[in-house]
């Protein structure tokens, strides 16, 4: 069992209102085994607004929650143009469309409702699964309080960041480690992404935290990426979320160390796009899933 904590950086950012309405309470998350052999192994929430029920990813790698555009369509979410775009781990750009002021329920019937978020084209595996789209799990919490993202079970809760640290360090504290919290005061959308230190065969890097990545990736021209590259093979084409084909590297039998834990992976993918949040890339589920987030606001 390993834990991962959130601390704010020394940069100051106004605390907006979350999106959900939920202080105290548990969101039950759950694994869909089907969905997790088709490359879908995070966890998931069930969303219902108006009558319109979807799977949504909860995703500590989207900084904005966002909507299927099939799915926003079907709910009849009102969706403006934007000249904006997201860019995806693979690095293509999407056009992105935006919506605001929509509510809906989570389990449990917790109210949520979204002041902001996203519309994207998702590819049709999206509409097939009844997949309806991303949340983002550190814009739930109320000011003042931390989501307790617990990977293991799964759930999601909302405590104070003092006393949730406090109890992870109690849980194993020689496995606990802070992030740091990554925020683009350049974007027009209240954002949150957090990256962590970390060792990939002996090499130190920082990677970005995204329960929404099926496996751990590292750039190529990054450190972890450049002393990888001689290990490496060409894998087969992949599609990112955006659609866009590319092809990668793969390198086998990789030890990740993260926290002072070994994680020894199957294989690492050599290819994402750079960020400035994790520059060595992203740190996916199959190391995540066995971890404690606490993530502060």
């Amino acid at each position: 069992m390993i834990g991962l904590a959130a601390v704010p950086v020394s940069e100051s950012y106004a605390s907006p209102s979350p999106d959900s309405t939920c202080a105290d309470c548990v969101i039950p998350l759950y694994y869909d085994s089907e969905l997790a052999k088709q490359g879908f192994p995070s966890p998931l929430v069930h969303l219902k607004i108006g009558d319109h029920e979807a799977a949504f990813i909860i995703d500590t790698g989207a900084s904005v929650s966002t909507f299927a555009a099939s799915f926003a369509q079907e709910a009849d979410i009102r969706v403006r143009d934007s000249t904006a775009t997201a860019v995806g781990s693979t690095g293509d750009n999407s056009k992105i469309r935006t919506a605001s002021a929509v509510s809906g329920v989570l389990e449990n019937r917790i109210p949520i409702h979204f002041q902001q978020a996203i519309v994207v084209d998702f590819p049709p595996i999206f509409k097939t699964n009844r997949l309806g789209g991303l949340l983002s799990p550190q814009l739930l919490a109320a000011n003042g309080r931390a989501a307790v993202l617990d990977l293991r079970k799964p759930s999601l809760k909302f405590k104070t960041f003092d006393s949730a640290f406090t109890k992870l360090r109690l849980m194993r504290s020689d496995t606990s480690e802070e992030l740091d919290v990554c925020v683009n005061h350049d974007s027009q959308f209240v954002n949150r992404l957090y990256q962590v230190p970390v060792f990939v065969a002996g090499t130190a890097g920082a990677m970005l935290v995204d329960t929404g990545a099926t496996r751990t990736l590292a750039t190529a021209k990054s450190r972890i990426g450049q002393s990888l590259e001689q290990r490496s093979a060409e894998q087969q084409h992949s599609k990112g979320v955006g659609g866009t084909i590319q092809t990668n590297r793969t390198v086998t039998d990789v030890r990740l160390n993260l926290m002072g834990q070994v994680f020894r992976l199957r294989s690492i993918t050599i290819g994402a796009s750079s960020s400035d949040c994790g520059p060595d890339r992203l740190v996916g589920m199959d190391v995540l899933k066995s971890c404690v987030l606490v993530l502060d606001t």
